[in-house]
């Protein structure tokens, strides 16, 4: 998804920016720090809450409408497209400015001005690598709002690591 991302001076229409192998080592590193800490003050880090978890949104682009539908033919038949489609070169940043407002609306989210694949709240921070998100964060919150605010927008696969 991020073919050409280097060359954003020379395209603008490839912008999509997914994670390097370095940023995707944060939160696995974030939650086991914070696994340290609770055996440290002497708390069962089993019982705490805090999980590292994965999601994964179904046709990322396909819940992503089109600035303007476009025609097309196929065997002879016309249809309009309305949707974002995987491949076309616009379908990435497209998605991008999508999830980026759903966060930022749905889960009160900040994102990193200096790594724009991290984001933030008060409960949680998520690594995102196109459509793939890894979560590290309170369990309850994981559970009753993250979930529920990504299964009620999007089509989602979830783990329980």
């Amino acid at each position: 998804m991020a073919r050409e991302f280097a060359f954003l001076e020379k395209r603008s229409d490839t912008y999509a920016p997914a994670t390097s192998t370095h940023i995707l080592n944060l939160l696995p590193m974030i939650y086991l720090q914070k696994l340290t800490d609770l055996s440290e003050i002497g708390v069962d880090s089993t019982t705490t809450g805090v999980v590292l978890r994965t999601v994964d949104v179904k046709d990322a682009f396909l819940m992503v409408e089109r600035p303007s539908p476009v025609m097309v033919t196929l065997i002879g038949k016309t249809y309009w497209v309305k949707r974002n489609l995987p491949g076309q070169r616009l379908g990435a940043e497209s998605w991008r400015w999508h999830l980026r407002q759903f966060l930022i609306d749905k889960l009160d989210m900040m994102l990193c001005v200096e790594q724009l694949c991290i984001a933030k709240n008060d409960r949680c921070c998520i690594v995102v690598h196109v459509d793939d998100i890894l979560f590290c964060g309170d369990g309850q919150y994981w559970r009753e709002t993250f979930l529920k605010e990504f299964a009620k927008e999007f089509k989602i696969r979830h783990s329980e690591l």
